[in-house]
């Protein structure tokens, strides 16, 4: 999954640059890089106080979360790197 990822965030960066500006981009990678570190803590910390009490139902709940997210998250990245190649394919 990291192949599809990285292109696809990268091509999202460039994007996003040549639409509205590099001051504009920055604010939106910081923030959207915020507020995923946010939720991952978040999710560390109810992972970790409801271990315990709720452990068959939480790691189940995160394997179904993590699965759903991986999927979505490949398919905005193939999205981007196909819309990417055919902006370069319709400019030349």
């Amino acid at each position: 999954m990291p192949f599809m990822i990285g292109p696809g965030t990268i091509s999202a960066a460039v994007v996003t640059g040549i639409n509205h500006g590099m001051l504009a981009t920055v604010m939106v990678v910081a923030l959207t890089l915020g507020i995923t570190c946010i939720i991952l803590i978040l999710m560390k910390y109810f992972h970790d106080n409801l271990r315990y009490s709720h452990a068959k139902y939480i790691d189940h709940y995160f394997d179904i979360v993590g699965r759903l997210s991986a999927l979505l998250i490949a398919t905005i990245a193939i999205d981007i790197i196909v819309t990417g190649i055919m902006g370069v394919i319709a400019n030349n």
